[in-house]
């Protein structure tokens, strides 16, 4: 399974230090990215290492700077039972 390598690979580059963001579509693709945070730039940006699986199964590595988005307003609807509001 691609997110297996995906994961050992994050955790020889950043130990414990690193998290994996699945996107699925509806035609049953998917992205997969492991996603290592490495702090705020001078800037206030906060830059992100990623590793994320080609189609052939290389590794491809880049960096971004993000800018932090912020929840302006949020209004509960409905969370299941053991869910809040920071991890769902």
């Amino acid at each position: 399974m691609a997110s297996v390598k995906l994961e050992e690979e994050a955790t020889e580059r950043w130990g414990d230090e690193w998290s994996i963001f699945i996107r699925r579509w509806a035609n049953g693709g998917a992205q997969i990215i492991a996603e290592h945070v490495e702090g705020l730039t001078a800037e206030g940006y906060q830059k992100k290492h990623r590793l994320m699986k080609g189609p052939e199964g290389d590794l491809g590595h880049d960096v971004v700077l993000v800018e932090q988005r912020e929840i302006v307003s949020q209004e509960v609807l409905e969370y299941p039972d053991g869910v809040d509001e920071k991890s769902g």
